[in-house]
Protein backbone atom coordinates (compact mmCIF):
# COMPACT_ATOMS: atom_id res chain seq x y z
CA UNK A 1 0.00 0.00 0.00
CA UNK A 2 1.47 3.31 -1.13
CA UNK A 3 0.11 5.49 1.71
CA UNK A 4 1.54 3.32 4.53
CA UNK A 5 4.31 5.85 5.08
CA UNK A 6 1.65 8.59 5.36
CA UNK A 7 -0.17 6.63 8.05
CA UNK A 8 3.10 6.28 9.93
CA UNK A 9 3.78 10.00 9.66
CA UNK A 10 0.26 10.82 10.86
CA UNK A 11 0.71 8.44 13.77
CA UNK A 12 4.07 10.01 14.60
CA UNK A 13 2.46 13.48 14.52
CA UNK A 14 -0.37 12.31 16.79
CA UNK A 15 2.12 10.74 19.20
CA UNK A 16 4.18 13.93 19.28
CA UNK A 17 1.03 15.98 19.95
CA UNK A 18 -0.01 13.62 22.78
CA UNK A 19 3.48 13.78 24.31
CA UNK A 20 3.45 17.57 24.16
CA UNK A 21 -0.04 17.73 25.72
CA UNK A 22 1.03 15.42 28.55
CA UNK A 23 4.13 17.52 29.15
CA UNK A 24 2.09 20.73 29.24
CA UNK A 25 -0.39 19.24 31.73
CA UNK A 26 2.46 18.06 33.96
CA UNK A 27 4.25 21.37 33.62
CA UNK A 28 1.14 23.35 34.52
CA UNK A 29 0.55 21.17 37.58
CA UNK A 30 4.17 21.55 38.70
CA UNK A 31 3.95 25.34 38.30
CA UNK A 32 0.74 25.31 40.37
CA UNK A 33 2.43 23.33 43.14
CA UNK A 34 5.49 25.59 43.16
CA UNK A 35 3.30 28.68 43.17
CA UNK A 36 1.34 27.38 46.18
CA UNK A 37 4.58 26.59 48.03
CA UNK A 38 5.89 30.10 47.33
CA UNK A 39 2.66 31.74 48.44
CA UNK A 40 2.56 29.67 51.64
CA UNK A 41 6.22 30.44 52.38
CA UNK A 42 5.52 34.19 52.16
CA UNK A 43 2.38 33.85 54.27
CA UNK A 44 4.24 31.82 56.87
CA UNK A 45 7.02 34.40 56.98
CA UNK A 46 4.61 37.33 57.23
CA UNK A 47 2.56 35.65 59.94
CA UNK A 48 5.53 34.83 62.15
CA UNK A 49 7.00 38.26 61.56
CA UNK A 50 3.76 39.80 62.84
CA UNK A 51 3.58 37.45 65.82
CA UNK A 52 7.24 38.04 66.70
CA UNK A 53 6.75 41.82 66.47
CA UNK A 54 3.70 41.55 68.74
CA UNK A 55 5.47 39.33 71.27
CA UNK A 56 8.66 41.42 71.39
CA UNK A 57 8.79 43.59 74.46
CA UNK A 58 6.08 41.73 76.36
CA UNK A 59 6.53 42.09 80.11
CA UNK A 60 6.05 38.38 80.80
CA UNK A 61 5.02 35.09 79.24
CA UNK A 62 1.31 35.72 79.79
CA UNK A 63 1.44 39.05 78.00
CA UNK A 64 3.49 37.48 75.20
CA UNK A 65 0.87 34.73 74.83
CA UNK A 66 -1.95 37.28 74.69
CA UNK A 67 -0.11 39.45 72.18
CA UNK A 68 0.74 36.45 69.99
CA UNK A 69 -2.85 35.26 70.09
CA UNK A 70 -4.09 38.73 69.16
CA UNK A 71 -1.62 38.96 66.27
CA UNK A 72 -2.73 35.57 64.93
CA UNK A 73 -6.38 36.57 65.24
CA UNK A 74 -5.76 39.86 63.47
CA UNK A 75 -3.80 38.27 60.60
CA UNK A 76 -6.30 35.43 60.04
CA UNK A 77 -9.62 36.97 61.02
CA UNK A 78 -10.13 34.36 63.73
CA UNK A 79 -12.06 35.38 66.83
CA UNK A 80 -11.76 34.12 70.38
CA UNK A 81 -15.53 34.58 70.69
CA UNK A 82 -16.07 31.76 68.18
CA UNK A 83 -15.51 28.34 69.79
CA UNK A 84 -14.07 26.78 66.63
CA UNK A 85 -11.68 29.71 66.24
CA UNK A 86 -10.76 29.57 69.93
CA UNK A 87 -9.52 25.99 69.51
CA UNK A 88 -7.23 27.11 66.66
CA UNK A 89 -5.97 30.13 68.59
CA UNK A 90 -5.27 27.94 71.63
CA UNK A 91 -3.40 25.34 69.58
CA UNK A 92 -1.13 28.08 68.21
CA UNK A 93 0.12 29.00 71.70
CA UNK A 94 3.19 26.68 71.59
CA UNK A 95 4.37 28.63 68.54
CA UNK A 96 4.00 31.91 70.42
CA UNK A 97 5.78 30.44 73.45
CA UNK A 98 8.68 29.27 71.29
CA UNK A 99 8.93 32.73 69.70
CA UNK A 100 8.90 34.39 73.12
CA UNK A 101 11.61 32.03 74.35
CA UNK A 102 13.73 32.68 71.26
CA UNK A 103 13.39 36.43 71.66
CA UNK A 104 14.16 36.45 75.39
CA UNK A 105 16.71 33.67 75.85
CA UNK A 106 20.03 34.29 77.55
CA UNK A 107 22.13 32.33 75.11
CA UNK A 108 21.66 31.20 71.54
CA UNK A 109 17.99 31.33 70.45
CA UNK A 110 16.42 28.02 69.43
CA UNK A 111 15.09 28.94 66.00
CA UNK A 112 14.50 25.28 65.21
CA UNK A 113 12.01 25.08 68.09
CA UNK A 114 9.94 27.89 66.58
CA UNK A 115 9.86 26.20 63.19
CA UNK A 116 9.12 22.81 64.74
CA UNK A 117 6.18 24.20 66.77
CA UNK A 118 4.84 25.89 63.64
CA UNK A 119 5.14 22.66 61.63
CA UNK A 120 3.35 20.74 64.42
CA UNK A 121 0.57 23.34 64.45
CA UNK A 122 0.19 23.21 60.66
CA UNK A 123 0.13 19.39 60.74
CA UNK A 124 -2.54 19.43 63.47
CA UNK A 125 -4.64 21.92 61.51
CA UNK A 126 -4.38 19.93 58.26
CA UNK A 127 -5.30 16.67 60.02
CA UNK A 128 -8.26 18.35 61.73
CA UNK A 129 -9.63 20.33 58.81
CA UNK A 130 -8.38 18.54 55.72
CA UNK A 131 -6.77 21.69 54.37
CA UNK A 132 -3.53 23.57 54.99
CA UNK A 133 -3.66 26.24 57.72
CA UNK A 134 -2.27 28.85 55.35
CA UNK A 135 -5.27 28.31 53.06
CA UNK A 136 -7.19 30.43 55.59
CA UNK A 137 -5.56 33.37 53.89
CA UNK A 138 -7.22 32.37 50.60
CA UNK A 139 -10.57 33.70 51.76
CA UNK A 140 -11.43 36.60 49.53
CA UNK A 141 -13.01 39.56 51.27
CA UNK A 142 -15.14 41.31 48.70
CA UNK A 143 -14.82 45.05 48.67
CA UNK A 144 -18.05 46.82 49.38
CA UNK A 145 -18.66 50.10 47.64
CA UNK A 146 -18.80 53.18 49.78
CA UNK A 147 -21.98 55.09 49.14
CA UNK A 148 -22.22 58.74 50.02
CA UNK A 149 -25.68 59.93 50.87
Amino acid sequence: MADGFLDRLRQAAASARDAEDAFRRGYAERVRVLERERVFAHRRSGLLEAVAAAVAGAADADEAARRGRDALAQKTGLSGANEAHKVILDRFSPVTEAIDEALNCEGEPDHDAVLARLAEFEDWFAARSGQPFLALFDVYAQETPVVDF
